[in-house]
């Protein structure tokens, strides 16, 4: 990586990079740009750069005087490390999009305060895309903002991390009838997505599952995209030390939402059959649309809510096998997560893995729940196999979800966008 300071980095082009509302993934690529000297400017929605707020919601969290949650969500809302001179924040299109998350606008008026949300911002971030040579934008919060900063000569790079929303459509749709549930489906939100990877220069995506949705959707050049993903903190999760000798049961975990896409229902489907002697099921993450479905399931389960990163640690260090069966992903976290800690993973080939099949865990097809009630089964009944999975998991996260990996090949990206336009002459 090169230091901000040396002579190479005033060689490399000035980025500006928009996260949109929420706390996504580029908070991350901001830190890396910045580490990596090429970070002009950060535009987010709601962002903590107040020292003594932030203090102060440090100590709130600690003493649980906002109530639950309250204080961590707002520190969220900020990267340790990352320069506050660097950050502009839009508020407005965050309250907006807060709007939208009320029960009333949830049923009345799906997507529609998502969708001002995204225009709000990709209006407001443009006045701060000057001087740029590349806009590297969040899918869905670039109109406007691309439009100027092309104009001004600026590459845009369009950042996506999930199927094509023609793939997410058809998915949500053809469940919600298999199980009998509403069809939803916020077409206003995905289409500020789709007119912005339509406009694109490039794209980056974070698996090959999603260049492979893409390609066939939008008919996109193989060329036109980059996959490149996100590293994971391999110190923090990392295996559990040596267990001692009392015998543990065999614990299945799922991390997610619970919900339609993500398969939790197969997995269960799956549990209630297996049947298990010393065995237990976790699920963790908030439940979504299917609770009516988690009643009638039989079969003990434990359920817990969305956990700080240290408590789930635990839970991952503590399991025997990681199983996330999703209908379409960009490329899972949690699977990420749960390899650095060592499990063996059960997964579908839609999940954006890096997992191969019969080597850190199992690829299974979507919707099959005797697929996965097999493959538990045989890591249930041969501990060594286990154990290697695990091995070859741990081994291939340290390779490829190291932070620097990510970091390094996002600045080799930004100098292959168009590095005739980068002038030694310019600064930052």
């Amino acid at each position: 990586m090169q230091n901000p300071t040396s002579p190479l980095s005033k060689t490399l082009p000035r980025v500006v990079v928009s996260n949109g509302c929420h706390r996504f993934h580029m908070y991350q690529t901001a830190l890396a740009c910045q580490q990596g000297g090429v970070l002009k400017k950060f535009i987010a929605g709601g962002y903590l750069k107040n020292d003594a707020l932030i203090e102060f919601l440090k100590s709130a969290a600690g003493r649980k005087m906002l109530g639950a949650g309250v204080s961590k969500r707002l520190l969220a809302r900020r990267q340790e490390g990352l320069d506050p001179s660097k950050v502009v924040a839009l508020l407005a299109p965050d309250l907006v999009e807060r709007l939208g998350r009320s029960p009333l606008a949830k049923r009345f008026a799906p997507g529609f305060f998502s969708y001002w949300s995204m225009k709000l911002f990709g209006r407001l971030s443009q006045y701060y895309v000057q001087g740029a040579d590349v806009l590297h934008v969040r899918s869905g919060y670039g109109r406007g903002a691309m439009a100027r900063a092309r104009r001004a000569g600026a590459v845009c790079l369009v950042d996506h991390s999930i199927a094509d929303p023609l793939v997410i459509a058809e998915m949500l749709q053809t469940e919600a009838s298999r199980w009998g549930l509403p069809e939803e489906f916020p077409d206003l939100h995905w289409r500020c997505v789709s007119q912005d990877i339509d406009a694109a220069d490039h794209i980056l995506v974070n698996s090959g599952f999603v260049r492979e949705t893409l390609m066939a959707c939008r008919r996109i050049p193989a060329d036109k995209i980059t996959i490149l993903t996100l590293g994971v903190d391999l110190a923090r999760f990392s295996p559990a030390p040596v267990a001692g000798s009392k015998p543990e049961p065999f614990r299945i975990l799922f991390v997610g939402e619970i919900g339609l896409r993500k398969g939790a229902l197969y997995l269960l489907q799956a549990w209630e059959k297996l049947k298990l002697p010393d065995a237990e099921l976790i699920l963790i993450g908030t439940v979504v649309d299917i609770e009516a479905r988690l009643a009638q399931i039989k079969a003990k389960f434990r359920l817990l809510p969305v956990l700080p990163q240290a408590e789930l640690v635990a839970h991952y260090q503590n399991a025997s096998v990681f199983v996330f069966p999703s209908l379409m992903e960009g490329s899972a976290r949690v699977i990420q997560e749960a390899m650095a800690c060592g499990l063996p993973i059960i997964t579908t080939p839609n999940s954006g893995s890096i997992v191969k099949d019969g080597v850190e865990g199992f690829v299974a097809p979507i919707r099959d729940p005797e697929a996965i009630r097999s493959r538990i089964l045989e890591l249930y009944n041969h501990p060594a196999r286990r154990r290697e999975m695990g091995l070859a998991a741990r081994a291939a996260a340290v390779r490829e979800f190291a932070p620097e990996v990510y970091h390094q090949g996002l600045i080799r990206l930004y100098a292959s966008l168009g590095p005739d336009k980068f002038s030694e002459s310019r600064p930052l």
